[in-house]
């Protein structure tokens, strides 16, 4: 388990670093190798990605808003929710990929591609002829992505507990 100033610190290596090009994870154990401090862990590295992701999707969704997606006015709730699920899908996928990098299979969840497929592919065909439908599927999409998420984040840290 990491201290306070452990976390902080490497909570401000992830936000300094984050978009030069190298390994989004690598600065975060070489950080931790170089100062001496203990793992991380899985869990502390997808909470600062996570971090990282919110706070570029804060960023995109309020200031240049007027510049990205036309006024302030057409900044609605479309636009948010797919963004939303747009994330909710990315952290599925990201933690499923680094999860199996660990060596744990971690196809738990929920909301999982071939679901989020097919409730799109619904949704979009449905939306031709009663609009809202589209907005309830990427309100699902982001909140059983969520769910999604917490599944697998337990189901791989219980996976990295449990003796061989």
């Amino acid at each position: 388990m990491i201290g306070f100033i452990e976390a902080v610190g490497l909570g401000l290596v992830q936000g300094i670093t984050e978009f030069l090009p190298i390994s989004s994870s690598g600065h975060l154990i070489l950080v931790s190798e170089w100062l001496g401090w203990p793992d991380q862990g899985l869990a502390f590295d997808v909470a600062v990605h996570l971090g990282t992701l919110m706070a570029v999707l804060i960023y995109f969704l309020t200031a240049p808003c007027e510049s990205f997606l036309g006024s302030l006015d057409s900044c609605s709730l479309g636009p948010i929710l797919a963004y939303t699920a747009f994330i909710g899908s990315v952290m599925v996928s990201y933690l499923r990929a680094r999860s199996e990098g660990l060596g744990i299979e971690c196809k738990v969840g929920i909301m999982t591609r071939p679901e989020r497929v097919v409730a799109v592919g619904i949704g979009l065909i449905i939306s031709e002829w009663v609009s809202i439908v589209i907005l309830i599927v990427l309100a699902i999409i982001t909140l059983l992505g969520l769910f999604t998420t917490v599944q697998r984040l337990i189901h791989s840290s219980i996976m990295l507990r449990k003796p061989e």
